[in-house]
């Protein structure tokens, strides 16, 4: 295929060159030669699509890297037309956002299936391994959530009232949707046992204050007794102004 950019062919009756022909082995040879001209991290996020009038057209993933290359237009042009090694000349290049080809979308679905790339450096709390990417591995991820977990939850039996930036300053920081659920948890626990009428002193006392999200100090006995009937009155029970 070369030799259809052979100088000493080109003004040969024998040997007419097709310019349709020509700009589709030049969009070949230039997707060849693409880790080069875009690095190992784009290469799979667009492709040469084809030459038109000496117009390069690329297409890319997304209109954000469509926009990313067109600022980097010039500097681009010039490593395409130093890939072709004198084999013809781009004039321009223009970026199109759009899907890539079923053979790049194929790539992409069998590296999911190949499943994620690990990083060379181990979990700094195990030795074991960890995503690319990642501080630590997932299993002491779901660690360390657990201990966060039960800190939030002997925080809030003891001090059922407290709210979560209180809760936060007492364990130093702890993840807000975290502490929502865990919350949400007991309260829902300790609800269905007074709707039950299961509930001892002790676990009536904390669904008051984690309805209430108030102190016992702060409580009157005639607002903590209407707390009491209308828990065990409503199956749904949300949170009240006391």
């Amino acid at each position: 295929m070369d030799r259809l950019f052979d100088p000493a062919l080109k003004n040969k009756k024998e040997y007419p060159v097709d310019r349709k022909v020509k700009a589709e082995y030049s969009v070949v040879f230039i997707n060849r030669q693409w880790e080069k001209i875009v690095g190992s991290l784009l290469k799979e996020q667009c492709r040469a699509e084809k030459i038109e009038r000496g117009i390069l057209y690329v297409q890319t993933a997304d209109s954000v890297l469509a926009q990313q290359l067109f600022m980097l237009k010039d500097e681009f042009l010039t490593k395409v037309n130093e890939a072709l090694k004198g084999k013809g000349k781009i004039k321009s290049v223009r970026f199109n956002a759009g899907s890539l080809s079923k053979k790049e979308t194929r790539k992409k679905d069998e590296a999911k299936e190949a499943g994620p790339l690990f990083s060379p450096l181990p979990c700094p709390r195990c030795g074991g391994r960890k995503r690319e990417g990642e501080k630590i591995c997932s299993i002491c991820r779901r660690r360390l959530k657990e201990e966060e977990r039960k800190k939030i939850d002997e925080v809030l039996q003891a001090q059922p009232y407290l709210r979560y930036e209180e809760v936060a300053l007492l364990l130093n920081g702890c993840d807000k949707l975290l502490f929502n659920e865990e919350r949400d948890k007991l309260l829902d626990y300790y609800c269905e046992k007074v709707r039950a009428g299961n509930a001892d002193e002790e676990e009536e006392q904390l669904a008051v204050l984690l309805l209430s999200g108030k102190k016992p100090a702060e409580i009157t006995k005639s607002q903590w007794q209407n707390c009491l009937r209308h828990l065990r009155r409503k199956k749904d029970v949300p949170a009240l102004g006391l």
